[in-house]
């Protein structure tokens, strides 16, 4: 009757290499399961979602949209923050187009990808929280901080909520932690 043991080969292997160098069990090489890519594939949709989202208020900050109806108002009333607009609509679109060069770069699993997506990550992170300190930094000294059109109105005083920037500058850093993680255990795929 053949024995199905793993010892013996082991020992039969040792043997045979006269004990001249570690023998390889032949199951070790094939026991470690490959890593999971479904969060992998997930994340290449969520950042083309996030490029399109990126454009699109690049566009609505660059010809004025985020204030609505209230635009040519707000301008008057507060004309830095039309320079301000083209600024966070330049970065924007900068934002936008590290995105493509991400998602170009994990696709093909280039070295490169996930360093790009950690900067991505980062800069998006940042941004909020830079957004509200200049524009309270604007905002800061008007005698008059709501702006209206008789119809409707926008209170400059209370336009960026902090609270909820420092919980999406939150989130955004636990989620640029998470996929740092996520890509360290898998750096041995990402190698052109």
């Amino acid at each position: 009757m053949m024995q199905n043991d793993n010892s013996n080969f082991d020992e039969r292997r040792q043997d045979e290499n006269n004990g001249n160098g570690p023998s390889v069990n032949i199951g070790d090489i094939f026991s470690k399961p490959a890593p999971s890519m479904k969060w992998y594939k997930v994340l290449k949709v969520l950042l083309i979602f996030g490029i399109i989202m990126n454009f699109s208020s690049a566009i609505q900050s660059l010809i004025g949209l985020p204030y609505e109806s209230l635009t040519d108002e707000v301008y008057a009333a507060v004309p830095a923050l039309r320079t301000f607009s083209i600024f966070e609509g330049l970065f924007l679109l900068g934002i936008g187009v590290l995105g493509i060069f991400t998602v170009v770069s994990l696709s093909g699993f280039k070295a490169k990808g996930p360093k790009l997506l950690l900067i991505l990550f980062i800069l998006t992170s940042v941004f909020p929280l830079i957004y509200m300190l200049v524009f309270d930094s604007i905002t800061a000294n008007l005698k008059e901080t709501i702006v209206t059109d008789g119809e409707y109105y926008i209170d400059l005083a209370n336009a960026v909520n902090p609270i909820s920037v420092f919980i999406e500058v939150g989130v955004k850093i636990a989620y640029t932690v998470f996929n740092y993680k996520y890509f360290k255990a898998r750096e041995d795929i990402f190698i052109k």
